[in-house]
């Protein structure tokens, strides 16, 4: 079969046209997966910070309860093994001779300090308050008395009615008799301070020891035994647990525990 010259160029021409056709598919298909791709990794995206707000909580106000404030102990326990010591102990003694008539503790109770551990009979204490308080007002009523004889001899040796010199002794009489009342002052202190006496007090907050007087007996201020006060624990500590809580010791006897590794 015979073709004409002129027949070549169509024959190149129908092949290069499906090339083309093959390249295009190609590029449009990759171009459709990239923009596929980018959108579905905008679309995670904008899920994820969705989901993130929604997991957020709004700006509310923070309730607040209001209380009033308190000093008290914090129970906190250390277990350890140690001694325990006392930071401060005083053995109390009575200052007064005389009954004992109350014990207001019990062994190992926790005192504080002004309460009143027992009490001495007061009634010769008392009596002798009183008999210093009646001194002073009968000295008291003696001045008064001075002092209106002092004007009137004052007014007579002034028109020489009178001596001066017993004006002057009479003044003298009023000066003697202030300084006695003075004196009847001191003495109801003295008193006033011996009958306080017979309320035995707690020196210091702790914790009672033992007891060694009971109620009835005859105590006297030159005895040897007494009661033991142990002052405030800062923390106390006996083979295991330590604990902050204060404390007091007495057996008349007042002491503070601290531990002591």
């Amino acid at each position: 079969m015979l073709f004409k010259p002129n027949e070549a160029p169509d024959v190149a021409g129908k092949k290069r046209v499906p090339s083309r056709a093959r390249r295009r598919t190609v590029s449009t298909t990759i171009t459709l997966v990239i923009l596929g791709g980018l959108g579905y990794i905008a679309w995670t995206a904008l899920q994820q910070k969705q989901a993130a707000n929604r997991n957020q909580r709004p700006d509310l106000p923070v309730p607040v309860l209001a209380a009033t404030p308190q000093i008290q102990d914090v129970p906190v326990y250390l277990d350890g093994v140690g001694m325990v010591r006392a930071l401060n102990t005083v053995t109390v003694r009575s200052q007064v001779d005389g009954k004992l008539i109350a014990v207001n503790f019990i062994e190992g109770q926790d005192v504080k300090k002004g309460d009143v551990l027992a009490e001495i009979d007061p009634a010769i204490y008392q009596a002798q308050y009183d008999q210093a308080v009646a001194k002073k007002a009968q000295d008291q009523a003696q001045l008064a008395n001075q002092k209106l004889d002092l004007t009137r001899y004052e007014q007579l040796a002034a028109t020489n009615a009178g001596s001066k010199q017993q004006a002057d002794t009479q003044r003298a009489l009023v000066a003697q008799q202030e300084a006695l009342i003075k004196a009847d002052q001191a003495a109801i202190d003295n008193a006033a301070a011996t009958l306080s006496y017979t309320k035995i007090i707690a020196p210091l907050s702790g914790r009672a020891g033992l007891r060694q007087v009971d109620q009835g007996n005859i105590i006297h201020s030159a005895d040897l035994t007494g009661s033991r006060c142990s002052s405030a624990c800062r923390s106390s500590r006996s083979s295991g647990s330590m604990r902050p809580p204060p404390r007091l010791s007495f057996p008349s006897t007042c002491s503070a525990m601290t531990a002591s590794r």
